[in-house]
């Protein structure tokens, strides 16, 4: 039972994202398809092995379905809501904006194909809900993240920021940083490289 209890959020993320699946395939499908949808994300390998376990990626699965799927739908608000919620669970959603960008552009070029006259101001109302959804998903963010340090997180890669030094002391956890001169003097030694 504590095994259960410890990981009881993670499990109904993961029963969650199975049935907004199967919600989403009902809806745009049909019964059959929504059920192999539904079995298919329940038995899926990376699904089996991450919403039982105390990983944030379970927590991260609904929202990321849910915002994609709102976003498809030009539901732009509910989008931004369910894009921030992910933000908040997991820096790894930051990763949607060039999926939202792809399918805007997938948009564009399929509305300057069928219509004609298609022109800027037809282009800047097609910009109008992908921004809103994204400018609501950072407005979701706001408060569970330092937007600062948010942005420090997440440009990481790019900024290289300098190691902490506050951080832990990790020669403690050496066993000659544990033994020192208390235990055996030739195990304080180091052996040379």
């Amino acid at each position: 039972p504590i095994f259960i209890v410890t990981r009881l959020v993670q499990i109904l993320a993961g029963l969650a994202t199975i049935l907004i699946v199967y919600w989403i395939l009902a809806r745009e499908c049909n019964q059959t398809r929504a059920l192999i949808g539904a079995a298919s994300i329940g038995f899926l390998p990376v699904a089996i092995e991450y919403f039982p376990n105390l990983h944030h990626d379970s927590l991260l699965a609904p929202f990321l379905v849910l915002s994609l799927y709102f976003f498809f739908k030009e539901h732009y608000k509910r989008a931004g809501l369910f894009f921030g919620l992910a933000l908040a669970t997991k820096n790894v959603a930051i990763f949607m904006l060039p999926v939202f960008a792809v399918q805007v552009l997938i948009t564009m070029l399929e509305a300057r194909r069928s219509s004609p006259d298609f022109n800027w101001s037809v282009m800047s109302q097609k910009l109008a809900g992908p921004v809103k959804a994204v400018v609501i998903g950072f407005v979701v963010l706001l408060p569970f993240a330092n937007p600062i340090s948010y942005a420090s997180e997440i440009l990481t890669p790019v900024t290289h920021r300098q190691t902490d030094l506050r951080g832990e002391n990790v020669e403690q956890s050496t066993l000659s940083g544990r033994l020192g001169s208390q235990g055996n003097p030739a195990a304080g030694k180091q052996r040379p490289a």
